[in-house]
């Protein structure tokens, strides 16, 4: 599986270009970045635009985090992963990496994959929003879209598609020929894909500055006029997007079985079933011009879109000894610069005592897909998906590409594939 997508070239590539985007600093510290991350065409947007896109090989095991700030991450730490990009998208990747888990994919890549890549990239999304069905593995093909950004959490400033607006993920299986024969051994024939969308966007933005300008205008509510405080007690509430995409979003990719095509009556065929939200969104399936493959199209509008309602919200405090546990430099900021003077002070340190409240939602469930649809490549037709408003993905889908091969009797006898 493969993209073609043409990103729009980024200007200003000298040097370290991704430390020069954020001027060397790390987020938290004063003064730096206002986010923890930043789009890398356009400081001040939180959204995709314009939207990035690469196609790769996971070369690291997908995993959740256990060091993100809970504030910044109301759906869960981040699921994340490194892809080892193909040729056409290596410039998406910083010019240097010196963080050891990059460098470790980056060796990975070339040992277990036979890839020549200069560094990899990473992939980074909240957990929650990301069901089980959905997550890639290690040596998944995947297609990303999404904010290309340079990662201001950590000081080798590496870049990662944070996070993705579409995740398309691919994996080698057994054929339904080969499930029923039974046959174990060999490469599978057909290709298994999984097409997720971001049902949600979470800003670093808390209407009043990011999380450390918001935090310090919380401290002056603490500090009150004298010895009255205004607040007697510290809040971080993130806030959604209205809309978890903005503009118009095209991208296209293409499947294959992962063997070839053995003789020429050999037959492809496609099994898909997808869900969309509404009709701002559209899927197409289509044969490949190569006759050997199928290609995908997805279509997200934000005119039109009905986005859905913010998820319940369930109230958390975080005390500093647990941010600083999760986030040791978060936690070392808070206490020795943020509050180090409220902490100094008995009664305002009951306070900051109390911890920092904040909110988390629910893990999103799978979506419910659309009955399934099994055809010959060759017999594809315009498709109709199913709308279902009731579930948060924009769209989501499941598609399988495989071979029938000519000549193999199927468990009741036929001859199929001719």
């Amino acid at each position: 599986m493969e993209t073609d997508f043409v990103n729009t070239p980024l200007a200003n590539r000298q040097g370290n270009w991704a430390s020069k985007a954020v001027r060397g600093k790390v987020f938290m510290n004063v003064p730096g970045p206002r986010f923890a991350w930043q789009n890398l065409h356009d400081a001040d947007n939180e959204f995709d635009g314009p939207l990035t896109g690469l196609s790769g090989t996971v070369v690291q095991d997908p995993h959740t985090s256990t060091s993100d700030m809970p504030f910044l991450h109301p759906f869960g730490n981040d699921f994340e992963f490194h892809v080892a990009p193909d040729e056409a998208y290596m410039d998406l990747v910083a010019p240097r990496m010196k963080d050891s888990l990059y460098v470790e994919s980056t060796k990975r890549a070339k040992a277990q994959f036979n890839l020549d890549v200069k560094g990899v990239i990473g992939m980074e999304i909240e957990s929650g929003l990301v069901p089980r069905d959905y997550q890639a593995k290690m040596g998944d093909r995947t297609c990303l879209w999404g904010r290309w950004i340079v990662d201001a959490g950590h000081d080798d400033f590496h870049t990662e598609i944070h996070p993705p607006l579409i995740m398309v993920n691919a994996r080698p299986e057994q054929s339904s020929d080969q499930k029923r024969a039974r046959e174990s051994q060999g490469l599978g024939d057909a290709t298994n894909v999984t097409i997720l969308t971001r049902p949600f966007l979470v800003s670093q933005d808390f209407g009043d500055g990011g999380l450390l300008e918001h935090l310090l205008k919380e401290v002056s509510q603490v500090e009150g006029i004298g010895p009255i405080p205004l607040s007697t007690l510290v809040e971080a509430h993130p806030q959604l997007l209205p809309k978890p995409f903005e503009g118009l979003n095209i991208v296209t990719f293409k499947i294959r079985p992962p063997t070839p095509r053995s003789d020429p009556r050999d037959t492809l065929w496609v099994d898909f079933r997808f869900t969309r939200r509404d009709d701002s969104t559209a899927v197409q399936v289509l044969r490949g011009s190569d006759g050997d493959s199928v290609r995908v199209i997805l279509v997200l509008n934000e005119a039109g879109y009905d986005p859905p309602p913010e998820p319940a919200r369930i109230r958390r405090r975080y005390s500093l000894a647990q941010i600083n546990q999760m986030n040791p430099i978060a936690g070392k900021i808070m206490a020795g610069i943020i509050f180090v003077d409220l902490l100094t002070d008995p009664h305002k340190a009951l306070i900051i005592g109390r911890g920092i409240e904040t909110h988390t939602y629910r893990p999103l469930s799978a979506p419910r897909l659309g009955s399934s649809t099994r055809v010959r490549v060759n017999d594809l037709a315009p498709i109709n998906t199913m709308i279902d408003n009731s579930q948060p993905f924009p769209i989501a889908g499941k598609i399988s590409v495989e071979w029938k091969r000519f000549g193999v009797a199927s468990p009741t006898g036929p001859v199929l594939g001719g």
